[in-house]
């Protein structure tokens, strides 16, 4: 199943996998956003009866730098990065169990582990990070 919340590049990426014989599916899903979450592993679990393997790899930084990010912003980032991967694993967990266990894989930056990188300007991106992992 291929959840993102850009139809196009969603529709894309499964077209690539059925293209290669592939079998692949998409869900618009905003992890931002509970219900979306709540809603896209509900349909995952009716479509092919549970979840074995979820890589959650969604994650953002914010359109601007310390100091000059909002409230709105630095909380959206916060929503994505830390809260959208507390949901996902939270509502796939119980499947998982049922179905005797499973992966779940979580992504992060590499300058949690590697140190800042002058390249990276999102502070948000990567102060976030480590909660993840």
């Amino acid at each position: 199943m291929i959840m993102e919340r850009r139809a196009e590049e969603g529709e894309s990426v499964r077209s690539s996998v059925r293209n290669k014989g592939g079998v692949a599916e998409f869900i618009s899903c905003d992890v931002s956003r509970p219900r979306d979450i709540a809603e896209t592993v509900r349909k995952t679990i009716t479509l092919y009866g549970g979840v074995n393997t979820s890589s959650n790899n969604a994650g953002i930084g914010g359109p601007e730098t310390f100091p000059y990010e909002t409230q709105a912003q630095w909380d959206y980032v916060i929503e994505v990065n830390l809260n959208g991967v507390f949901e996902m694993c939270n509502r796939i967990w119980p499947t998982m169990v049922k179905g005797g266990g499973g992966t779940i894989v979580n992504m992060s930056l590499g300058t949690v582990v590697t140190g800042f990188s002058p390249f990276l300007k999102r502070t948000q991106a990567v102060s976030l990070q480590p909660g993840i992992l």
